[in-house]
């Protein structure tokens, strides 16, 4: 995964960023590199309020990898 270095090493971006990014993104994408989990679950997990993941997973969409869409076109 060439993106996973420069997201930890972007000073800008947010550990809780690093955090969704390192434990969802990476940790439970499959052989496709995708993965599903709800905001919900994504905030029960990581000890987050409920909102809070949704900060997150835009600042990573701005960076482009993250797509809130199950059917990327």
């Amino acid at each position: 995964m060439d993106t996973m270095p420069n997201i930890m090493k972007d000073r800008n971006l947010n550990i809780k960023s690093k955090a969704i990014y390192i434990f969802y993104l990476c940790g439970l994408s499959g052989r496709n590199n995708m993965c599903y989990p709800s905001r919900g679950k994504i905030a029960y997990d990581l000890n987050l309020n409920y909102h809070t993941p949704t900060r997150y997973l835009k600042e990573l969409e701005g960076l482009r990898v993250h797509t809130n869409s199950k059917n990327p076109r």
